[in-house]
């Protein structure tokens, strides 16, 4: 009996040890399962913002090469902390990555002037600031600004993640002035009608205290085309906000004994039309203008194929969206210096004529912005530009027309001028122009007439501004 119960209970410890036995194997198996670290050799890493990131540098070295499942992503110029899971058979480690910032501000200081009395804020001496976080802007001391003259400071610059830059820049501290700029050079003007005019040719400001005083030139009322006295008013301004207007006289005298020419500009292309007016062009022996834009980009090699047989290149727009590019003097810039980008890339240099879109007696861009083409133009003005618009045209701006139409409308209202600026178009719909095109030619060669391409000196054609 005692015999029996002693077997019983090695038979009990028995299964017991085997259950023990099998439920540590399982268990066993789940922690081997869970282990972490055994993919990589760290779990953790911190990376400057903007640095290089390879999340199979974290590997040991035995893994290098293996087929691993790496599931997440790292944004290395967004700050934050991200999180990596790597995964390979039965194994499966987490990497946390911290993109952190230790790039100091990059900062640039510009020199200031202020009145005497006047509150001098760190900030004001800001030209520009690039960090990834936000920024706070302080003096290294405290300056006492009540004397007049100049001050050399330092300006310290710190982002959130206390990354610190020191600049130093120089204050002039000026007392309180009145008087605005004195211009200089305003004796009478004379320029033969539809002539390019540079109404900043020997003009400038004289200030009593700031060396660099500004001014505009607004020459609207000038009629360029129409022969006759005008007045162009200028605008000084210095920098503590003095200001005067002065009067110069220009006289638009009549062009005697000019030779019979056509100046045809050709507008909105290049396109797969473009091929066939020069093809045109050349067979008359006739040579145009092309105020192109950068809506068709593979046929951005016709203007280097104009350019190449003779022909004239100016700017036209790049987008030619006027929401767009009459939203703002900015914008219209951007745009312009796009498009003679392009231009560039063809030709081997920058043009200096360029068309408005709509040409300057366009209202619409007033609807955008208004004033924004008497700006522009003197913006053009002052920068050695020149704009052209025309005194004729063909009429393939309007939908519909034939190509008789556009014979009909060239002869007309190109009659009885001597200088012409004839507007046509080779965009993408402009196949009745193509059309019309040698009818034109013809007809006005055989009246005596030859085809040029404009140069600075040829007419402008200035249409009144409006708005």
């Amino acid at each position: 009996m005692a015999k029996r119960k002693i077997r019983k209970m090695r038979l009990a410890v028995l299964i017991g040890s085997i259950a023990v036995i099998l439920i540590a194997s399982v268990a066993g198996v789940s922690i081997f399962l869970l282990k972490k670290n055994k993919l990589l050799t760290t779990s953790k890493v911190e990376l400057c913002i903007h640095e290089t990131f390879d999340s199979k540098s974290y590997l040991r070295k035995k893994y290098q090469n293996k087929d691993i499942n790496i599931a997440g992503e790292v944004q290395t110029d967004q700050l934050g902390e991200y999180e990596l899971t790597y995964t390979f058979e039965d194994k499966q480690d987490v990497l946390r990555v911290f993109v952190v910032d230790r790039l100091i501000p990059e900062v640039t200081l510009k020199e200031a002037t202020f009145i005497q009395g006047e509150s001098v804020l760190p900030e004001e001496l800001i030209e520009s600031i690039h960090d990834d976080s936000a920024t706070t802007v302080t003096f290294d001391q405290d300056y006492d600004f009540s004397e007049l003259g100049d001050y050399t400071v330092k300006v310290i610059v710190t982002d959130e993640w206390d990354n610190q830059v020191t600049k130093e820049t120089v204050i002039h501290i000026e007392k309180k002035d009145g008087t605005p700029p004195v211009m200089q050079g305003l004796s009478k003007m004379t320029a033969p009608a539809s002539s390019p005019i540079n109404y900043y040719e020997g003009v400038k400001a004289i200030d009593n205290q700031d060396p660099d005083p500004e001014f505009t030139a607004d020459f609207s009322k000038v009629r360029e085309s129409v022969p006759g006295n005008y007045e162009i008013y200028y605008t000084a301004k210095d920098r503590q906000g003095n200001e005067a207007v002065y009067t110069r006289e220009i006289e638009i005298t009549k062009v005697k004994d000019a030779q019979k020419v056509v100046y045809l500009t050709i507008d909105d292309g290049p396109s797969f039309n473009t091929p066939e007016i020069l093809s045109i062009l050349k067979r008359y022996n006739a040579k145009a203008t092309f105020f192109v834009t950068g809506m068709c980009p593979e046929y951005y090699s016709y203007i280097k194929e104009a350019y190449d047989q003779g022909h004239a290149i100016g700017m036209h727009t790049y987008c030619h969206d006027y929401d767009k590019i009459y939203s703002s003097d900015e914008a219209y810039i951007e745009d312009l210096n796009k498009i003679t980008d392009v231009v560039e890339a063809q030709i081997g240099y920058r043009p200096n004529i360029f068309r408005f879109p709509g040409g300057s007696s366009n209202t619409v861009s007033s609807h955008y912005n208004k004033g924004i083409i008497s700006r522009l133009s003197d913006y053009s003005n002052r920068n050695g530009m020149i704009y052209y618009d025309w005194n004729a045209d063909i009429g393939d701006g309007n939908a519909g027309l034939t190509a008789q139409d556009m014979i009909t409308r060239a002869v007309e209202s190109g009659d009885g001028i001597t200088r012409i600026v004839m507007l046509m178009h080779d965009g993408r719909g402009s196949t009745e122009s193509v059309k019309a095109l040698p009818s034109i030619i013809q007809y006005y060669q055989d009246r005596g007439y030859v085809f040029k391409a404009l140069e600075d000196t040829s007419p402008t054609a200035h249409h009144r501004i409006y708005n």
